[in-house]
């Protein structure tokens, strides 16, 4: 009967779980099979060895010499490495999933109405005063992290305060920012939103206005909302 050897795990791209990639010297009382890669400078029975990837069989350490392209998953700070020939780089950093952004645009607008409000979404249209018109979906379940809208007028008007929310579903109404400021381009966002949103759910950016005392002219609005 023909025999097949398998290939060796130690030369696959992707590896085993890494307990910790922050010692220097082995753990005092290791387990069989456990990993870490070797902190630099690496000492004692790790000496030699830095950045290697490190095993214990449960008589010794044994090492892989980092190649370019090998992965790990770090067990302590939830994160993937990735090596790149020299060094361990981070592919996501801790904190951060992978999310997704909704793009929301509004079409210039020559006239502005002082005490008014306007929405756009995500319909290629002329900002307007009717909620629930430009509507963009949301695709997946996740948590709005970071909403960043912007403003660009052909005449910037005076700097009585504007607010611009993200609603949600025609009810509910989320503060991205509040200025104060007289310059064509203004710029509103947010990076410390928490705001659960499911799929179906839908969005649309809300622009309160103030009584101005010179209001702007030829207003186009818009922005990027980040999900995870």
């Amino acid at each position: 009967m023909a025999m097949y050897r398998a290939a060796e795990l130690d030369s696959f791209s992707w590896q085993g779980p890494i307990i910790d990639r922050d010692l220097s010297a082995p753990p005092g009382s290791p387990a069989k099979g456990d990993r870490y890669i070797v902190k630099a400078t690496g000492t004692g029975g790790w000496a030699g060895h830095d950045n290697a990837i490190t095993y214990y069989t449960g008589a010794a350490w044994v090492f892989i010499a980092p190649v370019e392209g090998l992965v790990c998953w770090i067990k302590d700070e939830d994160l993937f490495v990735r090596h790149n020939g020299t060094a361990w780089d981070v592919l996501v950093p801790a904190g951060i999933g992978v999310g997704y952004v909704l793009t929301l645009l509004a079409l210039a607008l020559s006239t502005i109405v002082s005490s008014s409000t306007y929405y756009f979404g995500g319909l290629i249209i002329t900002l307007g005063t009717t909620a629930g018109l430009s509507r963009i979906y949301v695709p997946k379940d996740g948590t709005i992290k970071v909403a960043y809208v912007y403003s660009n007028a052909g005449t910037a008007g005076s700097a009585e305060a504007i607010s611009v929310y993200i609603r949600k579903n025609g009810t509910t109404d989320y503060l991205v920012a509040t200025l104060s400021i007289s310059n064509n381009i203004r710029l509103f966002y947010n990076t410390a939103l928490s705001v659960a949103v499911a799929q179906g759910d839908y969005l649309e950016i809300k622009v309160v206005c103030p009584e101005w005392v010179t209001v702007p002219y030829n207003w186009r609005w818009g922005g990027t909302i980040y999900i995870e």
